[in-house]
């Protein structure tokens, strides 16, 4: 009977830590989407604090008192897309100079 005790009691507290940690990334992601100005009623991140704080969990800061900013990802968003612009643009100047693309042969062919 202990044996099964001891399963019932793990098997809560994976659950409790599961259940902390969904709570912490839905409170993280409601306050980044605050910060860019989404705004969504369906999400009560005031509840989600309050569930957070009654099961324990570690309070997840808001992004401006973390330094967390979300124009550092923006910036390496753009220049990622600049990277990208340039490859496409590689790629697309070999069709544009009337190249042509090699014919499938075999079972690469579509019918």
């Amino acid at each position: 009977m202990d044996h099964e005790q001891a399963m019932v009691s793990f098997r809560e507290g994976i659950k409790a830590s599961a259940i902390v940690s969904l709570l912490q990334a839905r409170i993280k992601m409601a306050y980044e989407a605050k910060e860019t100005g989404l705004v969504c009623p369906a999400w009560p991140d005031d509840s989600w604090v309050a569930k957070l704080k009654e099961l324990g969990g570690k309070a997840v800061p808001l992004p401006a008192e973390a330094g967390e900013s979300s124009t550092s990802v923006e910036v390496v968003d753009q220049a990622g897309d600049k990277k990208d612009a340039g490859a496409d643009a590689g790629e697309d100047a070999g069709q544009d100079a009337g190249a042509e693309k090699p014919e499938k042969v075999g079972e690469d062919a579509t019918v």
